[in-house]
Parts: structure tokens; sequence; C-alpha cells
């Protein structure tokens, strides 16, 4: 069963990507895609729909686009990022032997104004980006263990991701699932995979297309990198994210 806000998205998502250019979803498109995965019954699936639709319709039309998930999902993320921001600090301050669980947390975001359902997918994503001993709860030690590997994670992905994009041939193009897939092969987990092409995405595509491809580093401000670091993914023999074998 998909459940939270983050797994829905990706779902839609990938529904969209499968999609003819231009497609558009609706509310009850939605519905039609998630009901045999809820297990609620119409009346709970119709208010889900409702939910996945309101976070992700950018514009407020009632219905969603791909321009709608690029945007939202670059909103969501630094959304995410700034809660983390202001959560490094109050864990910094506790005290040993307090902890933070998922219940405080979801009414921490509450209180920052995210709805129910959005603080739900929110706490999620915080609770496993900070829960490093998978305790259930966030400490202090918790997130001396995360601030030392998250950044470095993101930014061998990216100089890998620009090295392709620096040599892909014309027409050639990358898409969310693709970079989320090789991600997950590379061992992520999947918040953490989605958390880092989100970032990918919001930094490389540069008109907002949904697609990664040689253009966008020409239309953007970054350089190809090579990414030659000793832990750049890819070194150990695999599938790249275009699915070829290295």
């Amino acid at each position: 069963m998909v459940n939270g806000l983050n797994s829905w998205i990706n779902y839609i998502r990938s529904i969209m990507e499968n999609s003819p250019r231009g497609s558009r979803i609706t509310i009850d498109d939605i519905y039609t895609a998630i009901d045999p995965a809820t297990c609620v019954g119409p009346e709970a699936t119709r208010c889900i729909a409702k939910q996945i639709l309101d976070a992700l319709d950018k514009d407020g039309n009632g219905v969603l686009t791909p321009e709608d998930l690029q945007s939202r999902c670059v909103d969501m993320t630094r959304e995410i990022e700034c809660a983390a921001n202001q959560l490094r600090p109050i864990i910094e301050t506790l005290q040993p032997g307090n902890r933070i669980d998922c219940i405080q947390l979801v009414q921490w975001l509450q209180c920052q104004g995210k709805s129910p359902y959005l603080a739900q997918g929110m706490a999620q994503q915080l609770f496993e980006m900070f829960d490093k001993n998978k305790d259930g709860c966030i400490s202090y030690e918790d997130m001396q263990t995360q601030s030392n590997n998250c950044d470095n994670e993101a930014q061998k992905a990216e100089d890998y991701i620009v090295s392709i994009m620096a040599n892909m041939q014309p027409g050639a193009t990358l898409n969310y699932q693709q970079i989320i897939q090789w991600l997950q092969g590379q061992g992520k987990p999947g918040h953490i995979a989605n958390a880092i092409a989100q970032a990918i995405f919001s930094k490389l595509d540069s008109n907002h297309d949904c697609l990664l491809t040689r253009e966008d580093l020409n239309r953007g401000t970054c350089q190809p990198v090579p990414g030659t670091g000793t832990g750049r993914p890819g070194t150990g023999g695999g599938v790249d994210p275009r699915g070829r074998h290295y």
C-alpha cells in the first residue's frame, strides 16, 4: 500500500511522466489511481485525493500539470529544508535523555501553519532524516550523525549527474524517475533518494520542463563537474540513470 504524502507525490508523478505531454490530472483521475491502494472506502479515498490535489496544485485551478508537480516539489523541498533548519537548533538544545517523538513533531509543524496531512508527510521525511538510530525518537546524538553524512551524499550525486548531462547527445534526456531509481540502486532509502533528486532538479532543470538535458547546463549557471572523487557513485559498477552499465 502506498502511504504518506511524499509517496503519493512520487506515485502521481510517475503516472504523469508516462502520460503524453500536455496531460492534465483532475481529482477524479487521482481518485481512480489511488483507490485500489487505499483500502479505506470511497469517502475517505476521495478526501485523500483532494488533499493530494491541494498539496500539488500550485496555481489552484483544480488540475495538475507537469509544471505544477515540478514547481510544488521544489517548494516542498524548500519547506522541508526550512523546517529542518528550524528543527536543528531545537535538537541541539536537547539534554541527554530528552527526545522528540513523531506526534510532537507533527504538532510542531501544525503550529507552523501546515495542514494535518502535510504535517504528517513532512514529519515522516524529517524523522527519517534525523532519526539515525531508528529508535522512534530524535535526539541530539541523532543530529550529530545526520549532519556528517547528508551533504556529502547529495553533492556526490549532483556531481555525477552533471557529468552525465555534460556528455549527453542532443535530444537525450533524464527524467525524475530515472534518477530516483538510480539513487535507490545505489542503496539510498526512498526518502533520501527523493530529497536528493528534488534538489538536483531544483538546481539543474533550468527550463523547468521536468527533464534534464545538456542544454540545461548551457542555459544554467552551473559548470560541468567531472565528479572524480573517491566516493563518486558508479565507480563500483552498476547502471547509470540512463540505464547504461558502467
